[in-house]
């Protein structure tokens, strides 16, 4: 029985202190974790797998939204199946430019009332890094505590300012794909 007790109290203290080192985790931290995860995934709405890279980092809305989205592109897949549609999400869901970022550096992280604002310079080179033709532009990830005080990305606001970029936030994005998905899928 003293083993058993032991054994429960080790597993105890490994929970606390992994609890406490994820409460610890800078917004900073996050951001630049959230970017690197971002760079393994490919453009449109992610599918499971894709998604699971960054679930764990994600606040409970926004994975809530992602898989909404998620789900809402393949009624729509599966309601046109018959015909060559394209998916209601083309190019990089995560960022201003359609092409998507191959470059991230996260700036300062601001608190702002419950959340933390980290503007972030992106950029992409047409033919990969280190290209002569490069566009750069900010977008600013918001990140937010969940309940037990880790931070969690809650939304991106898009910083694009050329004809044609990703205008609002993700979450506003998730929403409008939802909605599109219902209203071609309705009877």
């Amino acid at each position: 029985m003293t083993l058993s007790r032991a054994a429960l109290c080790g597993v105890a203290a490994f929970l606390v202190a992994a609890s406490a080192r994820a409460a610890q985790e800078s917004p900073d931290t996050v951001a630049e974790e959230f970017y690197a995860r971002y760079l393994t995934i490919g453009p449109g709405v992610p599918e499971p797998k894709e998604l699971s890279r960054i679930a764990p980092i994600l606040s409970p809305s926004l994975l809530d939204l992602m898989k909404g989205a998620e789900a809402a592109e393949a009624a729509y897949a599966k309601a046109n199946a018959k015909e060559a549609v394209p998916p209601l999400v083309e190019g990089d869901l995560f960022s201003s430019l359609f092409e998507g970022a191959d470059k991230y550096k996260v700036g300062l992280c601001k608190v702002s009332d419950q959340n933390v604002l980290c503007a972030t310079l992106l950029s992409h080179s047409e033919g990969g890094v280190g290209s002569p033709k490069t566009t750069d532009w900010t977008d600013t990830l918001i990140l937010a505590a969940d309940k037990d005080g880790t931070w969690k990305v809650d939304d991106i606001l898009f910083g694009g300012m050329w004809d044609f970029s990703r205008m609002g936030s993700l979450k506003d994005s998730l929403r409008d794909v939802i909605e599109e998905a219902k209203e071609a899928t309705a009877p």
